[in-house]
């Protein structure tokens, strides 16, 4: 049972980050508080479980048919099965967050490379663009001069 809770609760909040339309660095920072609010529900079940654990022990002394030692041993094994349910959970999320800062890193250092190339491009195009726009104003004045020269010798 508590195990189906720590995997819902985990599940359930690394779904709703994932799934939420915002920022990379945004979406980070909520992995890291959900881990630390799931971090401290569960702290919360643990001892939650283990003072109904000390009940029931207390109650199974008294002779509720049950050994005190066999609810210990069962209330350790849940225990630790629930710890090592969060671990992996939390090692997951953690694993996610670090997938998702290096996709955010690889896309913005692909941008900007875009945005290198784009400003290289231009650059290049405008010196073209310039050279050419030179090399038509050169030509107009060479045609001009020699139209010039050309109406200078037939008067």
């Amino acid at each position: 049972m508590l195990a189906a809770i720590l995997g819902g609760a985990a599940a359930g909040a690394m779904l709703g980050v994932l799934l939420a339309p915002q920022a990379g660095k945004e979406t980070r920072k909520q992995i890291v508080q959900s881990t630390k609010d799931s971090a401290v529900a569960v702290e919360d079940l643990i001892e939650q479980g283990k003072k109904t654990w000390y009940d029931a022990k207390g109650k199974a002394k008294m002779g509720a048919g049950i050994a005190a030692d066999e609810l210990d041993e069962f209330m350790r094994h849940i225990l630790n099965k629930g710890r090592s349910m969060w671990r992996g959970a939390k090692g997951k999320a953690n694993d996610v967050a670090s997938d998702t800062e290096n996709a955010y890193d690889s896309a913005m250092n692909s941008t900007r490379k875009a945005a290198q190339n784009v400003r290289e491009s231009v650059s290049s195009n405008v010196r073209e663009g310039a050279s050419n726009i030179r090399e038509g104003v050169s030509n107009v004045r060479e045609g001009i001069s020699n139209t010039k020269d050309s109406m200078s010798s037939h008067t």
